[in-house]
């Protein structure tokens, strides 16, 4: 009201809100605070001439109350402004200010607008104590949030608690309800436009919509976008999740509960139907089946789905299964397939990624009855192929899976949304299979075609699988791209698919911070997610880590828990190689390379083609002291393969240069070293070094520290120095005692012997002493060298 105080003869003022807001009650307030007398015209009446001037003679204030925001209310608020130019004019509108009048010279000095109309928490204890009704703080801020603060629901609300005595729940909805009678019973009567009603019924039988989706819906109708402006202005309509609006949850309640009395389904319909299929095809399929969420139109609900059933995907997968339990026996085929899809499909939105035995047995049975079906299209059928390829893998006939997604691959030659979550399917069967580079191809096809069919979801998980299979793939420096190519905040999209590419990239950088928070849980259960391989994956990176971090003995009962919780399940070759190399390697790392070697050759015949499973014998063989045997081993590898390991690569020359170094040929050890460092220096891979246990990386470092390296590879073999430091701090954490800790941190930031024994208040000869003893307990032989291993192993701050 006090800017309404501030209004001279001749001023403009606007109050505006939509119908219920107390825009005429503040006026007439207004008006008995200041004495004066005042002139109310509507804009549904003739636009006033000279008579009407006349006959008013001169009033202080002429209130005008706008009719529809047209063109005959701007004429008519012209026109009283010519009848009387003295007079204060105080336009009541629903819209806002009308849009003929936006670039006249005509234009309010004052506006109270709806937000300015609403009731605090504290006015609604107010008005509750006025009326007799003890609301508490909590109540009142309760109402305000149901109600958006909306006068002529407040105020309804509060009176049916006076009416009964108390304020709870059902006064609250009651309240609403009487409230949206009394919006109905002005709508029918003219005083709203009815169709603003029917829009705001469907807005609230649509819940929490797009932005977008909003926009356009209250357009349909006049007045439509001014009266949306309002209502959110007033907080009748408020922002929702991730930019989505809605209306204020009582009153959204309550207008549900008017939709069958209220809006005819043929009305419903001849509103929406221009519009859900647009949305649809915009990525708002859930705003379109939300707004025709009512039995009236159930025929119209499922026939949108049929049209729209591969985006149905993009909806969660629990949703569409209960939406789908109880099609009828004829219903449309698109609808069975986008049912078994929810059941079947990790890809879909919100499916918890295991495929159970009965979610497998009630996804054929769907398939079954579409088999036959002639109505379905082409891109339908392709669908119901792929699945049947996903129900073979997840039993684990990982090659029948693989061959059957690349044929109906071959057979579908159309873009779009259909293709490209088949194409992610068919990579994931590859994966399955074993074939990485195939995996990479279809995922990046998958998200291009994702992209652009506008299923953001869908490209999103493919471009992580692809961004994983570069990490996992042959080409050492391609995986360091992109490993560091994708780093940020950006959340992630496919939750099993980021943790596993977060996990391969601590182990390949041997990232200390990284691996320990990975192997927090080093016993937890194996994951059964489809497809296996990617959790099989995850479970052999963690494996190598807790080698990494010396704890070999915990990796192989890591491995063993493995093999027990896939016991049952049929496994594809590749993964069965991945469990096996797994346990040889923890194996070897345990103390036990006998045994290691014992299993590969069970499995394996010597030589094998596949040189992992030969530089893993290797590896073996030098841990339990044949070196010549390794050393032929390793050249022998290398040269089947014609020296090309792919991201094997720098593990082989390490294991080379220690058997090398094992078999006393020093210069060529030292030869192989400085190139595997020179390689490693261009892609980062720290885990060949480490991969032998914690006293051989020691061993490289120092071997490392007597060549004459390039500047570039000798800040590499620093980094490996710090790393060591680190898993040492981990792993075979340091104890000092309270003088030596207190030599250490004089020593970082004090040189020299003699101004150590000032400070100390000790001889120089007992601080040569203190000194040995430190340098022995933390394997050092300078102060320089100290400081580091200190800071590393976090025994002094970082400087």
């Amino acid at each position: 009201m006090s800017k309404l105080e501030q209004l001279g003869p001749g001023s403009v003022a606007m109050v505006g809100g939509p119908y219920g807001s107390g825009r005429a009650t503040l006026v007439r307030q207004w008006l008995e605070g200041i004495d004066r007398q005042a002139l109310w015209w509507s804009t549904a009446r003739a636009i006033p001439g000279p008579v009407d001037a006349a006959v008013a003679g001169d009033p202080d204030v002429v209130v005008i109350r706008l009719h529809d925001g047209g063109a005959h209310d701007a004429e008519s608020i012209l026109a009283c402004r010519r009848c009387w130019p003295a007079s204060i004019l105080v336009v009541v509108s629903p819209y806002g200010w009308p849009e003929g009048l936006r670039t006249g010279p005509l234009r309010p000095e004052v506006a109270v607008v709806a937000h300015d109309l609403g009731f605090t928490a504290d006015d609604v204890r107010a008005w509750a104590g006025d009326l007799g009704v003890d609301l508490s703080a909590g109540d009142a801020a309760d109402v305000v949030t149901a109600t958006g603060g909306y006068a002529v629901v407040v105020d309804a609300v509060v009176r049916r608690a006076a009416a009964w005595g108390t304020y709870g729940p059902e006064a609250l909805a009651r309240g609403c309800d009487d409230a949206m009678a009394e919006l109905s019973a002005a709508s029918s009567g003219g005083v709203v436009p009815w169709e603003l009603w029917e829009i705001s019924l469907i807005a609230a039988l649509g819940g929490e919509l797009r932005f977008s989706v909003m926009e356009s819906l209250w357009a349909r109708v006049a007045q439509g976008a001014a009266a949306l402006r309002s209502m959110r202005d007033g907080g009748l309509i408020a922002d929702g999740a991730q930019g989505r609006l809605t209306l204020a949850p009582g009153i959204r309640d309550a207008c549900r509960r008017r939709v069958g009395t209220d809006l005819a389904a043929s009305r419903h319909w001849e509103l929406v139907e221009p519009l859900v299929d647009r949305w649809s095809n915009a990525g708002a399929l859930d705003d379109a089946i939300a707004v025709l969420e009512t039995p009236l139109l159930e025929g119209e609900r499922t026939a949108l789905m049929a049209r729209h059933w591969a985006d149905l995907a993009e909806l969660p997968a629990v949703h569409v299964r209960e939406r789908m339990s109880g099609l009828a026996p004829d219903a449309d085929p698109r609808l069975l397939v986008a049912a078994a899809r929810a059941h079947l499909d990790i890809t879909h939105a919100g499916h918890p990624g295991l495929v159970t035995g009965a979610d497998r047995d009630a996804a054929n049975a769907l398939l079954a009855r579409v088999r036959p079906d002639q109505r379905l299209d082409a891109a339908g059928h392709a669908m119901v192929t792929a699945l049947d390829a996903v129900s073979l893998r997840v039993v684990g006939r990982h090659d029948d899976a693989h061959a059957l997604h690349s044929r109906v691959l071959a057979d579908l030659p159309h873009p779009g949304a259909t293709r490209a979550a088949i194409t992610l399917q068919a990579a994931l069967s590859a994966m399955s299979a074993g074939a990485l580079s195939m995996t990479g191809e279809h995922a990046a096809s998958a998200a291009r075609l994702a992209r652009e069919a506008g299923q953001t979801q869908l490209g999103a998980m493919a471009a992580e699988l692809e961004g994983l299979v570069h990490i996992l793939g042959a080409d050492p420096s391609s995986w360091w791209r992109r490993a560091y190519a994708r780093s940020g905040d950006q959340a992630s999209a496919w939750r099993q698919v980021s943790q596993l590419a977060q996990l391969v990239k601590a182990v390949r950088a041997v990232d200390v911070t990284a691996l320990l928070e990975a192997c927090a849980d080093d016993t937890g259960a194996a994951t059964l997610e489809d497809p296996v391989v990617i959790g099989l994956f995850a479970w052999c990176f963690q494996a190598m880590a807790l080698t990494l971090l010396d704890r070999p003995q915990v990796a192989l009962t890591h491995t063993q828990v493995m093999q027990t919780a896939l016991a049952d399940r049929e496994l594809s070759g590749f993964e069965q190689r991945m469990l096996i190399v797994a346990r040889a390697e923890a194996l070897s790392a345990s103390g036990d390379p006998t045994a290691a070697l014992e299993l590969l050759a069970e499995h394996y015949p010597e030589p094998d083609h596949r040189y992992d499973v030969e530089l893993l014998r290797a590896r073996a063989e030098i841990d339990s002291g044949a070196h010549a045997a390794a050393l032929l081993r390793i050249q022998r590898t290398v040269a089947g393969h014609e020296g090309h390991l792919g991201r094997h690569t720098a593990w082989g020359n390490v294991l080379l240069a220690i058997a090398h170094r094992g078999v006393g040929s020093a210069r060529a050890s030292d030869r192989v070293l400085e190139s595997a460092l020179a390689a490693a220096a261009r892609n980062g891979q720290r885990q060949p070094f480490a991969r032998q246990g914690l006293d051989e990386f020691g061993r490289l470092i120092a071997q490392g520290q007597q060549l004459v390296l390039d500047p570039v590879t000798h800040e590499f073999l620093t980094e490996l120095t710090s790393t060591r430091d680190m898993l040492r701090a981990v792993t075979a954490p340091v104890t000092l005692t309270t003088r030596e800790r207190l030599l250490l941190e004089r020593l970082v930031r004090t040189e020299g012997v003699r101004r150590l024994a000032g400070e100390l208040h000790v001889s120089p000869n007992t601080v040569k002493s203190q000194l040995r003893t430190l340098y022995r307990k933390l394997e050092v032989s300078s102060r320089a060298e100290a400081i580091r291993v200190a800071q590393a192993m976090r025994l002094v701050p970082l400087t």
